[in-house]
């Protein structure tokens, strides 16, 4: 009932998307340093393949060999889902000495997780489709899908070469670190417009982030369900939220941290039996069903049926206390367990970000650029460990990898940074 393997496993297919990112952008940025003829006819040559649609064929080649490998990622994801919640609810049945739910029922569940899970496979195929860059423009952020990026950046090198403005390998070392400094992104639409007529706003995320969004939304929409199915097989109103160290904090519904892991009364469910031990109400106080609350935009909780004299609690009341409260200093400052796995990824992300750019600066034209790099990746290594270890957080040393960033290449870094 414990709701860490959802977020193991959540991340385990975020660094499949991860690792899609980095082979799509070092294969980018190597068609920057690929000819040795510093001049704007190179640049020329580049930009006519990419009209030809060379480039997007290596990367569709890659975008199909990630597909492949997290539809099946997916599958058992939502296979262990529905085992967690089987073994549940014949658990309970056993206690409860009630009988198990006609074979029937069980098929109709299967065939709603089954399209849940067809909806989640196409929101991760969607999102490779969408992948792309963001840069400033006029001081506002402006989405690029990637073979517009690549054309845009490509059209300014040759410009700032075949006027004169760069040399051919400043025009490429500007190309290559605007790439690397945005970052592949995914490009979603997430809320209407508050005004009759007014466009969807357009949110840009990392993909990472967009790719852990879509899975939690499908696993916890089947968790919703098969959690439902056995609340009505087990006629119990009551019900049991998850609870998990870092919970995001807030007010009312939007307060994870201070509802996760109690017991509600589900009123909706009230044909089942009258709320006679006085718990809280399960959606006012939760705000199931809405977007800030349980069940809500990348939300991990989940819920179970809870059988009064039979079910017993995951977590004490105290282990609660200690989860949402507990706090730890880290040079002057004091940190909730929620505010230190933000702080972490934070750390990730640019550490990933520094080795981007020192993959684009491993040339004898940018030394320089190379080592003060290195000096800031080894700098945010040592924050890296130093604060894991303050918040004893396990470091997540996959999310700091970068394709292309190999041993050697390491070594290097290292030797720059002495």
């Amino acid at each position: 009932m414990r709701d860490d393997w959802l977020e193991n496993i959540t991340e385990e297919l975020a660094e499949s998307y991860i690792v899609l990112e980095e082979e799509i952008l070092a294969d980018i940025c190597r068609r920057f340093q690929t000819s040795d003829t510093a001049t704007a006819s190179a640049l020329h040559q580049i930009r006519q393949l990419q009209e030809q649609g060379i480039d997007m064929r290596v990367i569709e080649s890659k975008i199909k060999k990630t597909l492949h490998i997290t539809q099946k990622q997916l599958d058992d994801m939502f296979q262990e889902a529905v085992a967690r919640e089987q073994a549940y609810t014949a658990e309970l049945l056993d206690k409860a000495k009630i009988t198990k739910p006609s074979i029937g029922n069980q098929a109709l569940l299967l065939q709603e997780i089954a399209i849940i899970k067809q909806q989640t496979k196409k929101e991760m195929y969607n999102i490779t489709q969408s992948l792309g860059f963001s840069f400033k423009v006029n001081g506002k952020p402006q989405f690029y899908y990637i073979a517009e990026a690549y054309q845009k950046v490509l059209d300014v090198a040759y410009l700032e070469v075949s006027t004169g403005v760069l040399d051919y390998n400043t025009a490429a070392k500007n190309a290559v670190k605007k790439l690397s400094d945005s970052g592949m992104k995914y490009v979603y639409y997430d809320k209407e417009g508050k005004k009759p007529f007014e466009p969807p706003k357009r949110y840009v995320n990392h993909v990472d982030v967009a790719v852990k969004r879509a899975i939690r939304t499908g696993i916890s929409q089947a968790q919703g369900i098969l959690s439902e199915n056995t609340i009505n097989t087990l006629e119990t109103p009551y019900v049991e939220v998850t609870a998990h160290a870092g919970a995001r904090t807030g007010s009312g519904i939007a307060n994870h941290a201070g509802w996760q892991g109690q017991v509600y009364y589900w009123k909706e469910k009230s044909e089942y039996g009258e709320n006679t031990l006085h718990y809280p109400d399960f959606v006012d106080t939760t705000g199931y069903g809405e977007g800030a609350g349980l069940k809500g935009y990348n939300c991990s909780h989940n819920f179970r049926a809870f059988i009064p004299n039979v079910s017993s609690r995951i977590y004490t009341d105290e282990e609660l206390y200690h989860m949402a409260n507990d706090t730890f200093s880290y040079k002057g400052k004091d940190y909730t367990m929620y505010e230190a796995t933000q702080y972490m990824r934070k750390i990730e992300r640019d550490m990933r970000q520094l080795k981007r750019n020192l993959i684009g600066f491993n040339n004898p034209n940018t030394q320089k650029e190379f080592e003060n790099t290195a000096i800031k990746l080894q700098k945010k290594s040592k924050e890296y460990t130093a604060f894991s270890k303050a918040a004893s957080l396990k470091k997540r040393i996959p999310s700091t990898q970068v394709l292309g960033f190999d041993k050697a290449l390491a070594a290097k870094a290292r030797r720059a940074y002495k």
